[in-house]
């Protein structure tokens, strides 16, 4: 079985950490350098146990019907008169709602989850949860456990209830807890000092069971808090972020956007391909029509291109045999007498009885007589304008093409 790396900050005074898990199991605890921490949390799954005296597990009322983004920002304001330092100062994490309807609270400080953080991003490594160690202790119905060193205790009254104190300190502040309204029916109390003999609590009047620890405490701890994350300090900006950190969810905008944006792009692409399949049938017709008015003849079109390329091979071939000029010809001279005069726009052509038609526009009269004129003195063809209509924009001339 793989188990997960417990790895307990903040470091120690000699800037050791302590570790346990891994590879290594559960029965191991080990004491190294950030360095070998960090080579030993490597493709693990690191699990942060902070000291439960720099965390206060609280609850709150939450409002009827509230949702978890109002109640982050509620919470700390519901807290405010209980806490010593402003809220702004402190990182609040929420529970899940219990059965009695309390919302369970974690408060931290924040300067100290930055000075814990700060020693993580040291190590390189990327943490699954932030626990503290008091919620590690078992979790027991109607019992409330307490782990004891030499001169620290943690005590575990509920799922997401605890506190760490002195030891000195820790029959004033069980008997403060028992004042709840629902006490509990027995108290363990699991005692790992050496040297301290073991003591009554002369003001608790629950029964208490008295057990000597023979394992080291953080064995006997992360054995029993295996498979429990507590109550996850990883909340709000210390969230690990990753798609298998459950940053996902930092970036759904981002992700929505992508998504518009690949629906709108699905859009414009069925738009536009709507639009070149009208302009494809717009574009057969024209073909069509320049065919029938070039071949007036021709009564069915089926294939444009093909059709016209089948014609004009024909009249190539009858001007090879001897014919003087011809449809292809008197084109290239009509061009060549065009070039030289700007703003000319041929909009039909067509080609009857050894004649070639064409209609032309011009921006004046001008342009038009000058052409003419060049294809009968410079290009030996004649030229007759049959038909002249003057617009707004210029002279629509209807010219017949042939041999002089």
């Amino acid at each position: 079985m793989r188990y997960p790396l417990f790895l307990f900050l903040p470091p120690l005074a000699d800037d050791k950490i302590l570790f346990v898990g891994g590879e290594d199991g559960l029965d191991r605890v080990r004491r190294e350098s950030l360095g070998v921490a960090a080579f030993a949390a490597r493709g693990q799954q690191v699990v942060l146990v902070v000291p439960g005296r720099d965390v206060l597990l609280t609850w709150v009322d939450p409002p009827a019907g509230a949702k978890k983004r109002q109640l982050e920002k509620a919470v700390p304001f519901l807290l405010e008169d209980d806490l010593l330092n402003g809220v702004e100062q402190l990182h609040f994490c929420l529970g899940k709602v219990g059965q009695d309807g309390r919302l369970p609270v974690a408060v931290v400080a924040r300067k100290t989850m930055d000075a814990w953080m700060a020693v993580v991003a040291e190590m390189g490594i990327q943490p699954h949860v932030m626990i503290c160690d008091t919620l590690l202790l078992p979790l027991t119905a109607g019992k409330w456990q307490i782990f004891m060193d030499d001169g620290v205790a943690w005590v575990r009254l509920g799922e997401h209830e605890g506190f760490m104190v002195e030891r000195p300190n820790l029959e004033i502040f069980l008997s403060l807890a028992l004042k709840r309204p629902t006490p509990p029916e027995r108290i363990r109390v699991l005692d790992f000092s050496r040297e301290i003999p073991m003591e009554k609590f002369a003001s608790v009047d629950v029964p208490v069971d008295w057990v000597v620890g023979h394992r080291d405490r953080i064995v006997e701890m992360v054995g029993v808090g295996l498979g429990t994350e507590g109550l996850n300090l990883l909340q709000g900006v210390y969230k690990p972020v990753g798609l298998l950190g459950g940053g996902w969810k930092q970036m759904r905008w981002s992700l929505l956007l992508l998504f518009v944006w690949v629906l709108v792009r699905t859009v414009i692409g069925f738009v536009e391909l709507g639009y070149l399949e009208k302009r494809e049938v717009l574009l057969k017709n024209q073909a069509k029509t320049v065919l029938t008015d070039v071949f007036p003849d021709m009564r069915v079109v089926v294939n444009p291109k093909g059709q016209m390329l089948q014609r004009l091979e024909a009249i190539k071939a009858r001007q090879g045999e001897g014919q003087k000029g011809g449809f292809v010809e008197w084109l290239t001279k009509v061009g060549m007498a065009a070039k030289g005069e700007d703003g000319l726009l041929f909009n039909r052509v067509n080609y009857r009885d050894g004649t070639l038609g064409i209609v032309v526009k011009s921006p004046d009269m001008g342009r038009l007589d000058r052409m003419i004129g060049a294809l009968t003195n410079h290009y030996g063809l004649r030229a007759v304008l049959r038909k002249a209509d003057r617009g707004a924009d210029g002279v629509e001339g209807q010219i017949d093409i042939g041999v002089l």
